[in-house]
């Protein structure tokens, strides 16, 4: 429980913030092996130690993010929080995503942010994206815009902002560049990480909060540190001061 309160980024009562670890699941769990890593069930007592009040039975997430994947997730802890966020998300309005990626091979910085418009089709026997020619037939726009910060020898450092959400799309559209996100197997990374994660990080969130219109900001801090995030964490402060 110590862990999970201070990974809560943000709680007013009626929604939280929390920064998701490697393996922790979004969607419903599906078998009872998965109940134990729903981010909901993870920290359900982290929220009823603060409002002790809640039902739980309303704790769902409002965005998702891959299993594999860090980062900031909305959990709606009332049935009208879920409606009023969850139709938010929805519309991909108001909201604002920012995602780093430390992905395979040296890639040149870019000066300004980089559009990708696409359509992404998504498989769920093989619960994998595919970028298609035009849409229709379950292939829908997604939308991103990236900047590479800067490389070291082996691996470059990108930043994403996310505009549609699309499952998968990060990881898809990337890969389609050749991008290939460190540990990233299902989109042709080279080798898996010791913990099972990829190197993709849901790093800042801001949106309008639709119930009361307040501006809302959090900042996810990396799960972990190591030479390869600390030299992504370099160029990020470089790129921000150039």
């Amino acid at each position: 429980m110590d862990d999970c309160t201070s990974r809560v980024l943000f709680c007013n009562g009626q929604y939280a913030l929390i920064n998701k670890n490697v393996g922790e699941i979004c969607s419903q769990p599906k078998t009872e092996a998965e109940k134990a890593f729903y981010v909901p069930a993870v920290f359900k007592d982290v929220f009823l130690a603060q409002y002790p009040d809640l039902q739980p039975e309303h704790f769902q997430c409002v965005n998702r993010i891959d299993r594999p994947v860090t980062g900031v997730v909305i959990v709606a802890l009332t049935a009208d929080a879920n409606a009023a966020l969850s139709a938010m998300v929805k519309k991909h309005r108001n909201m604002d995503k920012e995602y780093w990626a430390i992905v395979e091979g040296v890639k040149e910085p870019t000066d300004d942010w980089v559009t990708v418009e696409q359509f992404l089709s998504y498989n769920q026997k093989v619960q994998k994206a595919f970028v298609e020619s035009k849409a229709g037939n379950g292939a829908l726009p997604a939308t991103l815009e990236y900047r590479v910060l800067g490389h070291g020898t082996n691996y470059s450092f990108v930043s994403v902002k996310l505009i549609t959400g699309r499952t998968h799309q990060i990881r898809c559209q990337l890969s389609s560049l050749h991008m290939h996100i460190k540990g990233d197997l299902k989109y042709g990374s080279k080798r898996s990480e010791k913990n099972g994660g990829i190197r993709l990080h849901a790093a800042k969130l801001s949106f309008t909060d639709p119930m009361n219109g307040q501006k809302v900001h959090v900042e996810a801090p990396l799960p972990y540190t190591d030479p390869l995030w600390d030299a992504f964490s370099a160029a990020y402060t470089g790129s921000c001061r150039g």
